[in-house]
């Protein structure tokens, strides 16, 4: 803020670049603080500044400031395929905001994979498989090929719901279905699945039957599953493969930390 004070000129550019420095390291609340600076000076945001604000209000639940964001944007009458859709749906979807995120996305009669990824993943965030399902159906109808990435985003979503057989049908739907080849991601998030439900045997079987050799992330979702259910023992075999590919890290320290001390207390 104070580099920002002592420039000449404050233009929406400059603002903008500023904004988007400070979404990228997290820094939400003084990045809206800009947004309020910009609003205090009479400027009109351009779309790079309203996509940022969307994001800062997604991540704070700011649904109201969101909203007036909206409003702005149907006002300048900014063309929803340039990224402004995507932004809109995922403010929304995280706001929980579900019937006002399927409007803005309805609108956009011709929507691009950035906003069928937006929607997908709001909806797997929330929960709705069936929606998840469905529009994976519609995707399929229109030609439109998911990406990997939306993939990561339905299994995260749902791993984080503690939806295990949603889940799973899912990541069947990515290789049967969609002829997509599992990435160490959507592996991971597997492990994920079955680890949140204590289905340890299982995400261990998922890390065996990995095409390739586990990463670091894939034995630290495992070590976290056993903090959560108490298995001190795989706990244990799997610090010991990380530890191997990693063996000055101190991430896996903490974490074995962490599960002797939930199995002790």
């Amino acid at each position: 803020s104070i580099i920002f004070d002592e420039l000449p000129v404050h233009d929406v550019v400059t603002y903008s670049t500023i904004m988007e420095g400070l979404v990228g390291h997290d820094e939400f609340i003084p990045a809206l603080e800009l947004y309020h600076k910009l609003q205090e000076e009479g400027l009109k945001a351009d779309k790079y500044v309203l996509q940022c604000i969307l994001k800062v209000c997604a991540t704070l639940g700011a649904v109201r400031q969101g909203m007036q964001a909206h409003d702005t944007i149907l006002k300048e009458n900014f063309e929803s395929g340039s990224g402004i859709t995507s932004a809109l749906v995922d403010m929304y979807m995280d706001c929980a905001w579900v019937k006002e995120a399927e409007k803005v996305f309805d609108v956009d009669s011709h929507p691009n994979i950035m906003s069928w990824g937006a929607i997908i993943a709001g909806h797997a965030r929330q929960g709705n498989y069936k929606c998840v399902l469905q529009s994976l159906k519609v995707m399929k109808r229109q030609r439109i090929q998911p990406t990997e990435r939306m993939f990561s985003s339905i299994l995260m979503g749902f791993s984080h719901g503690g939806l295990l057989d949603e889940g799973y049908q899912c990541f069947k739907s990515m290789i049967e279905e969609h002829n997509m080849t599992p990435r160490s991601e959507h592996l991971n998030c597997l492990v994920d699945l079955f680890g949140r439900a204590g289905r340890l045997e299982e995400a261990v079987l998922a890390l065996k039957n990995m095409p390739f050799q586990p990463d670091l992330v894939s034995w630290s979702t495992l070590i976290d599953a056993c903090r959560r259910w108490g298995n001190l023992d795989l706990g244990r075999e799997a610090f010991e493969n990380m530890s191997r590919l990693n063996e000055k890290g101190a991430g896996s320290f903490v974490l074995m930390s962490n599960l002797y001390a939930n199995v002790n207390t």
